[in-house]
């Protein structure tokens, strides 16, 4: 565990009844971009690491109130015009049809890797390379 309830709330997060599972989902996905390198990292790079967390989770729980909002009311599937030409008016539609919630679940995804990138950009732990 990276950030406990504790740690979460004196850094002026309001507490969360789900933090636990909110925790394992935020460290399992910073394990997964920084290449398991944040628990050697740890002591060098606490305050950055912490605070990561602490918006991750808080990004977390923002995905989870919106899909359960999602699920209430609308899920509909959008499909757009890929092209259209006057001459014997012809549409052509995309043949990928994406639902809210998978443009949700894009949404908080691509927040979370900014997120760890502003937080974590200056400690090497994002470094791909050799």
């Amino acid at each position: 565990m990276y950030l406990t309830s504790q740690e979460f709330n004196d850094l002026g997060y309001e507490v969360l009844d789900n933090f636990e599972i909110l925790e394992r989902r935020a460290r399992c996905f910073l394990d997964y971009y920084t290449a398991n390198r944040i628990e050697s990292a740890l002591s060098d790079y606490e305050e950055e690491i912490k605070e990561c967390m602490a918006t991750i989770i808080e990004n977390e729980y923002k995905r989870d109130l919106a899909l359960k909002e999602l699920e209430q009311g609308l899920s509909v599937s959008r499909k757009g015009i890929k092209s259209e030409s006057v001459t014997d008016h012809s549409v052509t539609f995309e043949s990928k049809t994406e639902t809210a919630t998978e443009d949700l679940e894009k949404y908080f995804d691509t927040a979370n890797v900014r997120i760890a990138r502003r937080h974590l950009q200056w400690t090497g732990l994002l470094y791909r390379g050799l």
